[in-house]
């Protein structure tokens, strides 16, 4: 991979993660929607979040089982790792190997 495919990589995944987080989202949205529909609140007692919900390895057990309440918080991880992912692949472009093209004048004359 030269410095310029991993330039786009890098640059792509942030409006890559988020489309796909997006849809993610939408996707548990509609199921979410279609499951709930004319369904009244009952807002005289609370009831917290499901208990599949407090530990990642069980929301994405749910998540493949297409439970919309699952599916949502999915998307919602996938949008909170698309930066991290990006900050833990950025140091791999400087140690590709090739040359870095600088991108300031500065750096030019070094």
């Amino acid at each position: 991979m030269t410095d310029r495919d991993m330039e786009h990589f890098i640059g792509n995944l942030p409006l890559i993660g988020v489309i796909t987080a997006a849809c993610i989202v939408a996707i548990g949205g509609a199921f979410y929607h279609c499951g709930r529909a004319g369904a009244v609140p009952r807002y005289g007692s609370f009831q917290g979040e499901p208990a599949f919900l407090e530990h990642v390895e069980q929301m994405m057990k749910a998540a493949a089982s297409l439970r919309s309440e699952a599916v949502i918080p999915l998307g919602l991880l996938v949008l909170i790792a698309v930066p991290i992912f990006r900050a833990r692949a950025a140091p791999f472009s400087y140690s590709s190997g090739g040359r870095l093209r600088a991108r300031d004048r500065f750096l030019d004359n070094a």
